[in-house]
């Protein structure tokens, strides 16, 4: 093979790769323009949604600080992860009227859920999976919207799917080719300002940090080294937040401050395994202070540190008392986050269809040596954890969706390389179907 032939990051010459530029802007503009024509056509909403995300943002907008996400006024917060608030909170600020920031609102999440799809073509050629399997996860992700998740901006979601994307992009080229100490403080810098959007993400992102550490052939004292720096940087990315917490809340969290809440919400008497059954049983309307005003004025009184270590008490207890009871919403939680994607029946069989096409993807790609899987494997194995003690729902997975296409879109390159390559002739197969890697 002629090594310096332009590759598609699989090893192979490929057609694309001159182009991949302009392929990530089409996917993009395809998965803008439809997302925004449908949303916009629908008309959904007209004035913001009352979710705590978006009482934040709109503090932000009129006060100038991150608060007040529940029903009465309880001043600076962090409930939620900083990152998205201050983003929406910005298009209110800005915009002249409610409606126009609403609409801006709207604009800017359609652009960052488009971008997720936009830049799977570079993450399969940076993971050594192919530009093809990119290309096809890119299309298949612009031209498939979860309408409200991807338009609204009422939550993270997609910016805690970009943020992936974007982490796991700078990782794969700082951890490449060498492995200088001095980068593992630049792959921590760029993990640690994941708490700023998900702390799950930061905690994916300690556990591949760890895992590749145990997995390279390398000293076990540069290895310490390495892991020690890598901290460092997390540390540092995280030490603003941390103060500014400490200062208005008394405690220097890192990402958010709402572990205790959450866990009592979902483990109680009337707790279900999902956030839309827990809507159903009126918990946010008596046990959340977002739809409670006994809550609220608790929190007000306590502070919000305060509030999450007695509600995280009143869960522990619970699940001392009720272990059989917890462990089947355990069990039930983790299923729903899998199996349960809720919506219509095109987007549960699209959800579905993903979750397996794109496991089959990864258990195929598994004999490829160069493919660097196990940023994946940790991702897929270690974000859902948390929903063993909390509520499920789709926007939780939804992070994971586009690492589900990337696989989805290199099975399909797999399957047409054996099943239809074969019955095609040489000139054709370089450019239809080559194999996935070298």
């Amino acid at each position: 093979m002629n090594h310096s032939a332009e590759t598609d990051g699989g090893g192979f010459p490929d057609v694309f790769s001159k182009r991949i530029g302009l392929i990530c802007v089409l996917i993009f503009v395809a998965g803008f323009g439809l997302r925004a024509a449908l949303w916009f056509h629908s008309g959904a909403r007209i004035l913001f949604n009352h979710v705590e995300v978006v009482q934040t943002a709109m503090c932000f907008a009129r006060n100038g600080f991150l608060g007040n996400p529940f029903i009465l006024p309880t001043g600076p917060t962090a409930h939620v992860t900083p990152a998205f608030p201050f983003l929406i909170g910005l298009m209110y600020k800005i915009a002249p009227d409610l409606r126009t920031g609403e609409t801006l609102k709207n604009v800017l999440t359609i652009a960052i859920a488009s971008l997720q799809f936009a830049l799977l073509p570079l993450l399969a050629r940076a993971a050594r999976l192919g530009i093809r399997a990119g290309l096809i996860a890119g299309v298949i992700g612009a031209l498939m919207p979860v309408l409200y998740l991807d338009c609204s901006g009422d939550y993270e979601a997609p910016l805690v799917g970009l943020t992936l994307i974007l982490c796991v992009l700078a990782t794969f080229r700082l951890a490449s080719p060498s492995r200088a100490p001095w980068n593992a403080f630049s792959i921590g810098i760029a993990w640690g300002l994941t708490a700023l959007v998900s702390a799950q993400l930061l905690l994916c992102g300690v556990v591949y940090m760890l895992a590749r550490e145990i997995f390279v052939r390398d000293r076990l004292r540069h290895r310490i080294v390495r892991i020690g720096i890598f901290a460092a940087g997390v540390l540092a990315a995280v030490l603003p937040w941390g103060i500014r917490n400490y200062v208005e809340l008394g405690a220097p969290v890192i990402s958010r401050d709402n572990a205790g809440l959450e866990l009592y919400v979902s483990n109680n008497d009337i707790a279900a395994p999902t956030l839309d059954q827990n809507l159903k049983n009126r918990i946010f309307v008596t046990l959340h202070p977002h739809g409670s005003v006994p809550e609220a004025k608790l929190v007000q009184r306590l502070g919000e540190i305060r509030y999450n270590e007695l509600k995280r008490g009143e869960a522990m207890q619970w699940i001392e008392s009720h272990r059989w009871r917890f462990l089947l919403l355990a069990f039930e939680r983790e299923r729903a986050f899998w199996f349960s994607p809720g919506g219509s029946l095109v987007q549960r069989v699209y959800w579905m269809g993903i979750f397996v096409l794109g496991l089959a993807g990864l258990i195929v790609a598994g004999p490829y040596r160069r493919a660097k899987l196990l940023i994946f494997v940790v991702m897929l194995s270690v974000y859902s954890l948390p929903h063993l003690l909390i509520e499920a729902s789709a926007r939780y997975r939804y992070p994971l969706n586009p690492i589900l296409l990337l696989f989805t879109g290199f099975f399909f390159v797999w399957f047409i390389e054996r099943a239809v390559a074969p019955y095609l002739n040489r000139s054709l197969r370089r450019h239809i179907a080559p194999s996935p890697l070298a």
